[in-house]
Order: structure tokens, then C-alpha cells, then sequence
């Protein structure tokens, strides 16, 4: 098999296999809160499984801190490895886990222990799958690299939630509550081996290794989250809102919106509501190849990567005119208007979500590239991703009981729109201000190759420049 062939297999299955563990938990929001959450309405159990579902989203950045330093010292294979391996243990406890029934609060208890010990994990996980791809692929047709690998994450959001969708339908309501809700977490043991298999036969990445080579910070004293920081803290507040888009739009559309139109929406709920939340993440899974390959095409067409980021900006603004047009569809409550609602949706994030990690990963220098952009995606990750279901609730559940019409429909799309909108602008003028910081603040001399101090070369607004960083063998994303 080809060489790029075997690493994509590598990191796509185990990059599947870790978010099912992590989308299971989120597909038994109303069972988990049920279990461990005792409350008088079932909405106010809603709310805090979802509260602690967010709490998993603040220990990402930890996560990211902790892997970044790995995957910057020990290189990126190793960090990989523990990520899979920090995701299986918690989610096999979670099965086995005695309910609030059995042993009080101490059952919740150790619930948000496991809860944060996933949170720690996928916090590493993505953010390395999107670097030894990127890195891996050398330059050639990363769009389209960039959107399978976001697709394999999307691909176990989907088992996650199609075992899920299953069980609820093999299996009457009572066995559901009182072990069916178990298995998914109990099978994880075994999908996280064969996760942990795969990764095994990953081969450092050849970019990482030749920058450890040829770099004596590395061998004297690793690279902290201290050193990322200092030398990237411009970068990582870009990278942090160029994200916010993709985690509001897709934690809201393809995550909430399962239980907005089962539980929450005003009136009679939609007939087979997750199974056409799965339909159209799968959907979603189709398009970011597809989403990629324009993304490397306007690249292309331009003579620059500055395509990259173009793309994205074409994902805001079609998100920014189709957001209350598709909230109104999946109003109307038929299947067929919800899941083109829900397309409508998939269309924009799949410019976005598929030629983001080529952006990200191409903010930062080799050396501190893992560290500062899980900083970065993490952050963002837990400010927008966490908090989207909790806030999307808490809108709708306020605006049922005091509006109707238009305002009642509308509203959580306005909340999408508005977070696309601070994207576009990050996207637009962020990184002209990013540049003017790096010489106001001299960072440029944090950045050491082979001991010595270097300049991050030319301007952000100069489009054939080699800005944000010196290692040219990747060329940097964020052009005008």
C-alpha cells in the first residue's frame, strides 16, 4: 500500500474510533442525566448533562497543552499513541459506572473525573491528527488531505451516534435506561485496541524529525508551552477565533440540533430525529473532500495559498445568508425540510471545516507547532464548542416561553451567524494585526533554528511571501 495511503488509515481510524468514545456520551445526554443528575424535570437533567458535557470542552485545552508538549519533544507518534490510550480507559469506567441510584453523589462524582480524563484526551487528538497529516502529505493537495482527515473525526461522531440511534430502536425505552445505554461505552475497549494497533506501525513525521535534527533547543531543554506561547501568543489568539465558526456551526447543527428537534422545538417533535442528524453528518462526511478540493483549486487558480483561506471566508458568508433560511426549514418539522435545512448548513462547514487544518497547522513553526496550536484549537473548543448546546438551550427554552413566529425560529441560527461573522473578521484583518504584534513586540527573535535567533520573513499582507514562519517546505495559509 502506499506509504501516505498507510498513515491516512492510521490516523483516520484511530481519530474515528476516539471521537465515538467521545460522541457516545453526548448521544446519552437524557440518559446520563437521568442516571446521575436525579432532578424533578427531565429538561433541568438535560441541562446539567449537558453542563458536564462542557466540562470535558475546558479540559481540552489542558489536553492540548499536555500533548503539545509531548508531540513538540517526543515527537508526534507518541503523543498520538497516548491520546488513544488516555480515551479508552475512561470511556470502558463509564460503562461500568454504578448509577446515582446505587451509590449517591459519589457515582456523579466520578463521572466528571472520567468525563475530564476524555476531555484530556481528544484534546491532544485532533490537533495531531491534523499536523502529521498535514505534515505528512508534503505539500500536495493538502485541502483535500485536510478534509479527509477532518472527515474520519466526523465519521466516529457518526458510529458514536448510529449505535446509539440503534440500541434506542432494537431496544424498548425501559432496557435502554437500564443497561443498553452501557454498551457503546463498554465496546470501546475493543475499538481503542485496534486504534492503538494501527498507530503502532506510524513512522515519526519526516518534518518533525529533520527540524529536531537540526535544532539544538530541542536536545538541550524540549520546547515548553511557556516557549510556544511567548513566540506564538499572536498566532494563537488568531487561531482560536478563525475555529470559533467551526465549533459553534457544527456543535449546534449536528450535535444539538438532535435534541432541539426531538425535545425542544416548539410543538409536535420530528419524526426519526436522530436518524436524520446521522444522515446529515454523513452528509458532512461526504462534502469535506469535496470541500478540500476547492480549497486546492482556488489555490491553484490564484498561483498562492491564499485559497485556503479564501475558502473558509466563503464558508462565514454563505453560513451568514443561509443560517435563518435553514433554521425556518427545520422548523417546518417534515423530514424532508429538516434535512435540508440541516444541508444547508453542511454546505458552508464543509468549505470551512476541510481547509481549516491546512490554516492551523501553517500558523506555526515546526517546533512549536503542536504546542501552540493545541493551545489555540483547544481554547477556542472549549469558549464555543462546550458552551454552544448550553447556550442553544437555554435561547430556545427562554424564547418558547415568552415568543413565538419568526423570533422563536430564527434565534439559534442569529447566535451561528454571529460567531461566523467574528470569523470572517479574524480571517480578514486578523492577520495584518498578527504581524504588526510580531515586530511590536520583537517576536520574531523568540523563533531559534539551530541555536540562533531568526526572522519570521516579509509581511501577512504581502501575498507571495513566506510569512509566519521559517519553515518554508509548508507555506503559511493566512494571506491576503
Amino acid at each position: 500500500m502506499n506509504k501516505f495511503l498507510t498513515v491516512i488509515l492510521a490516523i483516520g481510524v484511530g481519530n474515528a474510533l476516539e471521537w465515538f468514545d467521545f460522541a457516545i456520551f453526548g448521544a446519552l445526554a437524557d440518559i446520563i442525566g437521568y442516571h446521575f443528575f436525579p432532578a424533578k424535570h427531565s429538561s433541568a437533567a438535560l441541562m446539567a448533562s449537558f453542563t458536564l458535557y462542557c466540562t470535558a470542552f475546558f479540559m481540552r485545552p489542558l489536553g492540548g497543552i499536555l500533548m503539545g508538549y509531548i508531540g513538540d519533544t517526543y515527537g508526534r507518534k507518541s503523543a498520538l499513541e497516548i491520546s488513544v490510550c488516555l480515551m479508552l480507559i475512561p470511556s470502558f469506567l463509564m460503562g461500568s459506572l454504578p448509577t446515582f441510584q446505587h451509590i449517591g453523589f459519589v457515582a456523579t462524582g466520578a463521572l466528571v473525573v472520567l468525563r475530564m480524563l476524555q476531555g484530556l484526551a481528544v484534546g491532544g487528538e485532533m490537533i495531531g491528527a491534523y499536523i502529521y497529516t498535514i505534515e505528512a502529505c508534503e505539500g500536495k493537495r493538502r485541502g483535500l488531505w485536510g478534509g479527509v482527515c477532518k472527515a474520519t473525526a466526523l465519521t466516529g461522531t457518526v458510529l458514536g451516534m448510529g449505535v446509539v440511534t440503534l440500541l434506542r430502536e432494537v431496544l424498548s425505552e425501559e432496557d435502554m435506561y437500564q443497561w443498553g445505554w452501557r454498551i457503546p461505552f463498554l465496546s470501546s475497549i475493543l475499538l481503542g485496541i485496534v486504534g492503538i494497533y494501527l498507530r503502532s506501525f506510524l513512522h515519526e513525521s519526516e518534518e518533525y524529525l529533520k527540524i529536531k535534527a537540526s535544532t539544538e533547543q530541542v536536545k538541550e531543554k524540549g520546547f515548553t508551552t511557556v516557549q510556544a506561547v511567548r513566540a506564538h501568543w499572536p498566532e494563537v489568539i488568531l487561531g482560536s477565533l478563525i475555529t470559533a465558526f467551526w465549533c459553534t456551526g457544527y456543535y449546534t447543527c449536528f450535535i444539538w440540533m438532535g435534541y432541539y428537534t426531538s425535545d425542544l422545538i416548539r410543538g409536535d417533535p420530528v419524526s426519526h430525529p436522530w436518524a436524520i442528524n446521522i444522515l446529515m453528518i454523513s452528509a458532512l462526511v461526504l462534502l469535506m473532500p469535496l470541500g478540500g478540493i476547492i480549497g486546492d483549486s482556488l489555490c491553484q487558480y490564484s498561483g498562492n495559498e491564499a485559497g485556503f483561506k479564501r475558502t473558509l471566508m466563503l464558508g462565514c458568508v454563505l453560513a451568514c445568508f443561509l443560517g435563518i433560511p435553514a433554521f425556518l426549514l427545520i422548523n417546518m418539522k417534515s423530514m424532508w425540510s429538516v434535512c435540508l435545512g440541516q444541508l444547508l448548513f453542511a454546505f458552508s462547514l464543509s468549505l470551512y471545516g476541510s481547509c481549516m487544518p491546512v490554516v492551523l497547522v501553517t500558523l506555526f513553526v515546526t517546533q512549536y507547532r503542536y504546542s501552540a496550536m493545541g493551545i489555540a484549537y483547544n481554547a477556542a473548543n472549549a469558549v464555543f464548542a462546550g458552551t454552544a448546546p448550553l447556550i442553544q438551550t437555554a435561547l430556545v427554552v427562554h424564547v418558547n416561553k415568552k415568543y413565538t413566529g419568526f423570533l422563536a425560529s430564527a434565534l439559534p441560527a442569529t447566535y451561528i451567524m454571529a460567531v461566523a461573522l467574528l470569523s470572517f473578521i479574524a480571517l480578514s484583518v486578523g492577520p495584518g494585526i498578527a504581524a504588526t504584534m510580531r515586530k511590536r513586540f520583537n517576536l520574531d527573535s523568540l523563533v531559534v533554528i539551530s541555536g540562533k535567533s531568526s526572522e519570521v520573513t516579509a509581511s501577512m499582507d504581502n501575498s507571495n511571501s513566506s510569512a509566519w514562519h521559517l519553515d518554508t517546505s509548508i507555506s503559511p495559509m493566512i494571506k491576503s
